[in-house]
């Protein structure tokens, strides 16, 4: 159920009646990798796309909406409204290591 479920960044879902239901919640945490460091340094020399970073933003956000939808499912909802998404890095020290992707909305039940 959680793979149809829609989510939306509005703040209202637009010509149905609903119900709110609560929050839903996703979030994925992934660590970059030394190879993946060595490269971004070396491309920070010579410039150009950080193919691994981008790939990994992409999973992250992917992994965090598909969480959160399944959190919604889980409640009972039809769909999620006012979605929003946050990234951020952090690490141990003076390294950024870690990505973190949230994705959360409100869960809402269709009134039939």
């Amino acid at each position: 159920m959680a793979d149809k479920m829609i989510a939306i960044t509005s703040d209202h879902y637009p010509h149905k009646d609903y119900e709110v239901i609560g929050d839903a919640f996703g979030v994925f945490v992934a660590s970059k990798n030394a190879l993946s460091d060595i490269g971004a340094s070396l491309k920070k020399i010579v410039g150009g796309e950080l193919g691994g970073y981008s790939k990994m933003n992409i999973t992250a956000k992917e992994l965090a909406v598909r969480r959160m939808k399944i959190d919604a499912a889980n409640q009972g909802a039809d769909a999620v409204i006012a979605m929003r998404l946050n990234q951020s890095a952090s690490g141990i020290g003076n390294s950024d290591n870690m990505l973190t992707f949230s994705a959360y909305g409100t869960a809402i039940k269709f009134i039939e």
